[in-house]
């Protein structure tokens, strides 16, 4: 169990810094944003900030996820 509880967090210790990054940035380009809103490149920065940070969750989600699944397969073979 313990194994298992490091994994996940090594890996919210890896992608939190790389989610934050991603953040920094969405809200950096969402200030952009506000100081132009009729700017199609400041928008296009904003989407893809937004999408990023969406990619990052779900690859997070996926790992966790995947961990959990392994989890139950061994203890589920020990009951």
């Amino acid at each position: 169990m313990i194994e298992y509880a490091n994994r996940v967090i090594d890996i919210m210790a890896t992608e939190s810094a790389s989610l934050a990054n991603a953040m920094e940035d969405f809200f950096n380009a969402a200030e952009q944003l506000s100081t132009d809103p009729r700017s199609s490149a400041l928008r296009g920065d904003f989407l893809s900030s937004g999408e990023l940070i969406a990619v990052r969750f779900n690859d997070l989600s996926l790992q966790v996820d995947r961990i959990a699944e392994e989890a139950e397969v061994k203890f589920s073979s020990v009951r």
